[in-house]
């Protein structure tokens, strides 16, 4: 659900970072390429086909509603889509990050995987596959793909602050207090963008005090 991170003890009022407002009317085109590779880049197809990318899919609007943490609305709108987008990596993945708001992580996970059959080297898709695992109790499979996506996206600060989330509750604060200073490193310049698809709800702001916090929990004076 969002707001994932409360048990640290930060104060969930915390203003959102408004910085993006502008990013998300450039949106539809920026999430694209936050979920496709370098490498990768997907051809562009005038049918879509099975898994065929359609370049007009303007998912804006989902953005917009679920800026506004308007997560029902925002799947509403991703469910009135043509059909033939139902196969796009980059619907499927903002499905699964809505999902996962709403707090139905079986289905998130479900959708997360079939983003990683089509591009396994999404970074975003084995995020969201990290926080499903966990959810599950599966601890060692979260962080073995939280460790995917910093891999696969060293500027990438979500899966940095998971895995010391993860690892001081596993009592390995030495492993953790390294996380949370490198996801620090990470959000100052994270993409405003990529924020508010795994942000959890925080802005910027708010998840620089998360890292904090959870350093002072570790032992370190800040």
């Amino acid at each position: 659900p969002p707001r994932r991170f409360e048990e640290a003890g930060v104060v969930t009022n915390v203003p959102l970072d408004t910085s993006w407002i502008d990013t998300i009317r450039r949106a539809s085109a920026r999430i694209m390429s936050l979920t496709s590779t370098p490498n990768d880049r997907r051809p562009e197809t005038a049918g879509g086909g099975e898994h065929g990318v359609r370049r007009d899919v303007d998912i804006t609007g989902a953005l917009e509603l679920m800026r506004q943490e308007r997560y029902v609305e925002a799947r509403a709108f991703l469910a009135d889509l043509p059909p033939e987008s139902a196969g796009d990596p980059d619907v499927l993945l903002l499905h699964a990050v809505l999902l996962t708001h709403g707090g139905d992580l079986v289905a998130a996970e479900a959708r997360s995987r079939e983003v990683l059959a089509i591009d396994e080297l999404s970074a975003g898709a084995n995020y969201l596959v990290a926080l499903c695992r966990e959810d599950a109790g599966d601890r060692g499979a979260a962080t073995e793909h939280d460790r995917i996506a910093a891999y696969l996206d060293p500027t990438f600060a979500m899966p940095r602050l998971h895995l010391g989330l993860l690892a001081r509750r596993g009592g390995d604060h030495a492993a953790a207090r390294a996380e949370f200073d490198e996801a620090l490193r990470l959000l100052e310049r994270e993409d405003a963008s990529r924020l508010l698809l795994y942000g959890g709800g925080f802005g910027r702001v708010g998840l620089l005090e998360l890292c904090r916090a959870e350093l002072r929990a570790c032992g370190v004076a800040s």
